[in-house]
């Protein structure tokens, strides 16, 4: 992704959609919503944490549960996404929203 989404690092994201019938969210994510997104979210961070410390790159786990709840800081991330993509494109807001849905 380009440099300039933050701070001049170039960044990277992994996308997951956690399957909240899986064996390991039935037994500790089912009770709450978010809570597979969120622990989606945690494990990816550990996964590329050495090569995030070594790169100097940024990276966004984008995380979302079978039944489209997405994880807070992804939702965080999609919403920068918007903003700038309709700052560069000079498109309005739910236009840009329109073409991320469209991705």
């Amino acid at each position: 992704i380009h440099p300039d989404f933050v701070q001049g690092k170039p960044a990277f994201f992994d996308v997951a959609v956690r399957n909240l019938f899986s064996d390991t969210c039935v037994t500790s994510c089912s009770f709450q919503a978010r809570a597979a997104a969120e622990a989606g979210e945690m494990a990816k961070n550990l996964h590329y944490d050495a090569y995030i410390t070594t790169s100097g790159k940024v990276f966004y786990p984008l995380v979302v549960e079978s039944y489209v709840i997405w994880s807070v800081h992804s939702l965080e991330v999609l919403k920068t996404i918007t903003r700038k993509t309709s700052l560069s494109q000079s498109l309005s807001i739910s236009r840009a929203v329109c073409n991320l849905h469209e991705l």
